[in-house]
């Protein structure tokens, strides 16, 4: 876990938590949470524990001394982290402001990461799974290809480094079935060579997600984080403004 305490302008009362995606950690947001003016929390997603589920693992993330307890929220999903929505919105309802996508993997109500993704993961994954069941890790040569393409060397090696293994509970077991209407926008990676940019358009029209495309691949917040930390901070902006404009003015104001 990584807490980032900046003073917050405009007397503004919001915390954004990042999630990570598959092998990766709170690490990759470093660099964009400190181009950011409000206060965020980098929370480790225990998608590595055998017997895990979208439903369990939300439940441990919100069980987390470090997840914000009472404050409004911004959500921001990345890749596997999209499978944890659902359960998350109906642990905290209204307190969920905004949630922004980036290139993740967000499945229908009672659907799953493999089946999201389709041909031929659905059939593969199992397997693989099944083989490894101490979890499932890319080669380097994979890792490099699929989500370092367009970083620096030193951040190629991290990668390398520090990737974990992963069980397959979020990618094999449903989310949730409710399903939950809450501002959403989408973070399209459009040189992504890990989810498909036409998958990753098809997930965010179906979520009704304002679409922001960015010409990085899968780990922008790692190739391009000015960029998308600029891109980040006027979708809170306008998700914020929205929020205090829709809240009715009390007597007297």
């Amino acid at each position: 876990m990584l807490e980032s305490n900046p003073t917050p302008t405009g007397g503004v009362s919001v915390r954004i938590v990042f999630l990570h995606g598959a092998g990766t950690g709170p690490w990759i947001w470093e660099d964009v949470r400190q181009r950011l003016e409000w206060p965020s929390t980098a929370l480790a997603v225990p998608s590595d524990r055998p017997g895990t589920d979208p439903q369990r693992c939300a439940t441990d993330l919100l069980s987390d001394p470090s997840f914000p307890s009472s404050c409004p929220i911004v959500l921001v999903l990345h890749s596997l982290a999209g499978v944890l929505e659902g359960a998350l919105l109906e642990a905290m309802g209204s307190r969920v402001v905004q949630v922004v996508h980036v290139a993740a993997v967000t499945p229908q109500p009672g659907g799953t990461f493999a089946s999201t993704v389709g041909f031929p993961a659905n059939l593969v994954l199992p397997i693989l799974f099944w083989l490894n069941p101490r979890g499932l890790k890319p080669s380097p040569a994979m890792l490099l290809r699929e989500l370092g393409e367009d970083l620096s060397e030193e951040r190629r090696v991290e990668l390398v480094a520090r990737h974990r293994p992963e069980q397959g509970g979020l990618f094999l077991r449903p989310v949730p079935r409710a399903e939950i209407r809450v501002p959403r926008t989408y973070v399209l990676c459009a040189n992504d060579r890990c989810v498909a940019p036409a998958l990753q358009a098809r997930i965010a029209h179906r979520l009704g997600a304002e679409i922001h495309s960015l010409e990085a691949g899968h780990l922008p917040m790692l190739s391009c984080p000015a960029e998308f930390a600029g891109l980040l901070s006027r979708t809170i902006t306008t998700a914020l403004a929205t929020a205090r404009a829709s809240i009715p003015s009390s007597p007297g104001h």
